[in-house]
């Protein structure tokens, strides 16, 4: 979902996570911190991740959503698909580059609920469907550093300095093999996510 709790305040608070924005540093941040996750990130609910619900989702199913205070990491769009685009190739690893420089193709395969691999839609998804009005925003591109555990701080009321990290990237994927930055590719992100660039990066 989740939510998370801190070990020695009790304090929490709900975490969106929408994918490729920085989520494992951040998780690996929140528990060097003392803050424990409320839910398995292995559980399953209406075929979503619950770690990777949107509003519709943990509006419904997570208790006392209203009660908390919310934090979310968005990214600029082209960045965060190019970035989620290891997933379209190792779904679909035949003439994938073809079909999503076509916009019929591109948008049937990230609307496609029946994809391969349970899941996928999220990493897709627009990211205003993540977003509330409770939301607490930060951008990727402001930096994961001091400023953003200040930020984190001022929220939840609890200290949050930043852990350096080493990256660990995902086991199932080759997170270097993604799509090319081709004209006809970015016309098709910028069209399906035009509703993001609006509400997060009016200026690109």
């Amino acid at each position: 979902m989740p939510s998370y709790r801190h070990k020695e305040t009790g304090k929490k608070f709900h975490r969106i996570h929408i994918p490729r924005t920085g989520g494992r540093f951040f998780d690996a941040n929140l528990r060097m911190n003392g803050w424990e996750m409320q839910y398995s990130t292995q559980e399953f609910v209406e075929n979503v991740e619950t770690l990777h619900f949107h509003r519709a989702l943990y509006e419904k199913h997570v208790p006392n959503i209203k009660e908390m205070p919310h934090i979310s990491i968005v990214r600029n769009p082209i960045d965060r698909f190019i970035s989620s685009s290891i997933f379209l190739k190792k779904m679909y690893p035949a003439h994938v580059m073809d079909s999503m420089e076509n916009p019929i193709m591109f948008d049937m395969i990230l609307l496609d609920e029946n994809a391969p691999y349970k899941d996928s839609i999220q990493w897709f998804r627009p990211q205003f469907e993540f977003i509330s009005v409770a939301t607490n925003i930060w951008k990727f591109e402001s930096g994961l550093g001091k400023d953003f555990g200040e930020w984190v701080s001022d929220i939840v009321g609890v200290p949050f300095p930043i852990h350096k990290v080493d990256y660990q990237p995902l086991e199932f994927l080759n997170e270097r093999d993604r799509l090319e930055r081709t004209p006809k590719l970015i016309d098709n992100i910028r069209r399906f996510y035009h509703a993001d660039f609006k509400l997060f990066y009016p200026d690109q």
